[in-house]
């Protein structure tokens, strides 16, 4: 008998996306949207989700909770349903947490939320606490099925507040991971060039890329027109707030029957894999490990993409002509312009606001820290561009994407 030769399977985009649980036509989102019903026993939940604003105004949400019947996850529970109990349950916590702000907020989590969402989060192998996954990835819904997806057709399931700024907030990272989707196909299909010469197919993706960026930029901009700065800071916020804090979470947090002293940060944008996927493509290499902590926060299979394009990128090796040059630096000036936007957002979203807080003599601990758990540090007397610690590390970002391009 003749040697035998093992063929490796030729990967494509196709594969890629399957392995790493992406879609072609959604990239991190799932193709299916989050469903309005589940089936028994987890439509219990799922009722107690759909009331949770008027729960947590009234406080009732301390006694539903306490009063539900330990529910058991079933063998047969699909992938998907798995990412709505996570989104649920998540929910649930958090406003079981903070549903009286934060000086009586609670430091334990009945095991009726505890338990399940620990299994579930096993499952996902994500952080058992509100993250991006949590209220964008598995929480939207298109409002006309007919209609294209985007911004303005698409809405957030479940609330903490029912509030139409509580929704936009969510809705505008949807839509910005929607758009994202020919950029992870075009970065896995550079990853998987074989001919690094081919000048066309790179000019073609760096200008997808780059479209996209432009598009995903425009989605940034519409934040500030659908989310309040005063309720995002004085009612939002703390529903999206970890237990890091030494002052407030002293023994940290209780989850009941999984474990005692549980820190995790909360939600934030820096959750979501996209444009860490896009650093990594470009070779943009960060000196604040603050954005590496985050993907403990992400699906596991995203933040396994991450790892995956890390070590198959050489972008370097595509600057074939200068053409290809310039689009590369061209991509990561709209990297900048993110950056520098989501820069802005801190600006207005937390840090003017702290400033008209402390105005009015309404200082909290929570006001001196983002809902990732980082410092905003204080303002010296000589700086009037508001400086904090979380400005100077968001700056960082701007350096770090700067100092990636290639001389042209």
């Amino acid at each position: 008998m003749g040697n035998t030769q093992t063929i490796e399977p030729v990967e494509s985009v196709k594969s890629i996306n399957e392995r790493f649980d992406l879609s072609d036509t959604h990239g991190f989102l799932p193709e299916n949207q989050t469903p309005s019903q589940m089936r028994p026993p987890y439509n219990v939940l799922l009722t107690v989700c759909n009331k949770l604003p008027e729960l947590i105004r009234t406080h009732e949400i301390e006694t539903v909770v306490n009063e539900l019947e330990m529910i058991e996850i079933d063998p047969a529970t699909t992938h998907a349903e798995y990412q709505t109990l996570y989104t649920i349950l998540c929910l649930i916590q958090a406003g079981y947490i903070w549903h009286r702000g934060e000086t009586i907020h609670a430091d334990s989590v009945p095991k009726q939320i505890s338990w399940p969402l620990h299994l579930v989060s096993k499952y996902l192998d994500i952080a058992p606490i509100l993250t991006h996954g949590a209220v964008d990835l598995y929480n939207w819904q298109l409002i006309d099925p007919n209609k294209p997806f985007e911004l303005e057709n698409i809405r957030s399931v479940f609330t903490l507040t029912g509030d139409k700024s509580e929704s936009h907030f969510y809705l505008v990272m949807v839509a910005i991971e929607h758009e994202g989707r020919p950029i992870l196909n075009e970065i896995i299909r550079l990853n998987l060039l074989k001919n690094t010469s081919d000048a066309d197919q790179i000019t073609k993706s760096m200008q997808i890329i780059s479209t996209q960026l432009d598009t995903i930029n425009q989605i940034m901009k519409k934040m500030y027109g659908g989310c309040d700065s005063d309720f995002f800071y004085n009612q939002l916020r703390i529903f999206l707030t970890g237990w890091t804090n030494e002052k407030l979470f002293p023994n940290g947090m209780e989850l009941e029957n999984v474990g005692t002293n549980i820190r995790y940060g909360g939600g934030s944008a820096a959750q979501s894999s996209l444009i860490q996927v896009i650093d990594a493509f470009f070779g943009v290499k960060h000196q604040n490990g603050f954005l590496a902590s985050m993907r403990e926060y992400m699906p596991a299979k995203h933040r396994e993409f991450i790892n995956w394009v890390e070590s198959q990128s050489n972008c370097t090796s595509l600057l074939i002509n200068d053409q290809i040059k310039q689009m590369h630096s061209e991509c990561l000036e709209k990297l900048v312009k993110f950056r520098t936007i989501h820069m802005g957002f801190i600006r207005h979203y937390i840090l003017n606001e702290a400033d008209k807080n402390e105005k009015l003599n309404k200082q909290s601990v929570l006001s001196v820290e983002g809902t990732g758990g980082t410092e905003l540090g204080s303002k010296t007397e000589s700086d009037s561009t508001e400086e904090s610690g979380l400005s100077k590390m968001l700056q960082g970002f701007i350096t770090d994407t700067t100092n990636a391009k290639y001389p042209v």
